[in-house]
C-alpha cells in the first residue's frame, strides 16, 4: 500500500502548532491552554487549527502517536534475545531518541501535564520488549504485570529526573545505569 503523501504546507502548518504548543505546555498545562491562545502564538488562523483538529486534545493525541512510533521503530529495531542478553544496546537507542526529542518528552512525561504518553508507552514496552525479557527472568506470570509496571515506570522517573537536571548525564552513560539499575536492583548500589 502506497503512503499517503502529506501537503508540505499542511505539514508546516501541524508542525508550528506542536512547536507552540510545546512551549506553551513548558509553561502551563492543557488544560489552561485554549485554541486561541495556540493559534494567536503559532501565527496560524483559528479556522486552519480546525481544519486539522476538533480541540487540543486531537493535537495533543496526534503528536504522542507520532511520538509513540518513533519510540515503537527504535524498539522493533532490536530482535526478542536482544531485549533479554543486551538490554544497554536498546536503552543505548531509547536514550538518544529521548536526547533528541528532550522538550517534549520532558514537556509530555511530567507529572505536571495530563497527557495519555504514559499509559501508550506501557502498552509499547509490554508488547514489543519487555515481554520476552521478562519471562526470560521469571517464572511467575503473576508477578509479570508488577515487573512491567515497576521497569517502565521506574525508567520514565529516571527519564524525568534526567530531562529536568539538563541531560547532563550522556545518554550512554544513562543506559549503562538503567541497565545495571533494572538487572541488579538494590544490589546494584
Amino acid at each position: 500500500m502506497l503512503e499517503k503523501k502529506i501537503d508540505r504546507r499542511i505539514k508546516k502548518t501541524k508542525d508550528q502548532l506542536r512547536k507552540c504548543l510545546t512551549q506553551l505546555m513548558e509553561h502551563k498545562p492543557l488544560k489552561e491552554i485554549t485554541v486561541k491562545e495556540l493559534t494567536d502564538y503559532a501565527d496560524i488562523n483559528r479556522g486552519t487549527f480546525y481544519l486539522h483538529y476538533n480541540n487540543l486534545h486531537g493535537l495533543l493525541s496526534e503528536y504522542e502517536d507520532d511520538l509513540i512510533v518513533q519510540f515503537e521503530t527504535v524498539l522493533n529495531r532490536y530482535p526478542d534475545k536482544d531485549m533479554s542478553q543486551k538490554p544497554y544496546l536498546i536503552f543505548m537507542d531509547l536514550f538518544n531518541f529521548i536526547y533528541e526529542n528532550a522538550d517534549l518528552c520532558r514537556i509530555l512525561l511530567s507529572e505536571r501535564n495530563d497527557t495519555k504518553l504514559v499509559e501508550k508507552l506501557v502498552r509499547v514496552v509490554q508488547k514489543n520488549a519487555l515481554n520476552q525479557w521478562i519471562t526470560a527472568h521469571t517464572t511467575s506470570e503473576d508477578i509479570y504485570e508488577y515487573y512491567c509496571s515497576y521497569i517502565v515506570h521506574g525508567c520514565i522517573g529516571l527519564i524525568n529526573q534526567w530531562t529536568k537536571e539538563g541531560m547532563t548525564i550522556p545518554p550512554k552513560e544513562m543506559s549503562i545505569r538503567v541497565t545495571d539499575i533494572i538487572l541488579n536492583g538494590i544490589k546494584g548500589l
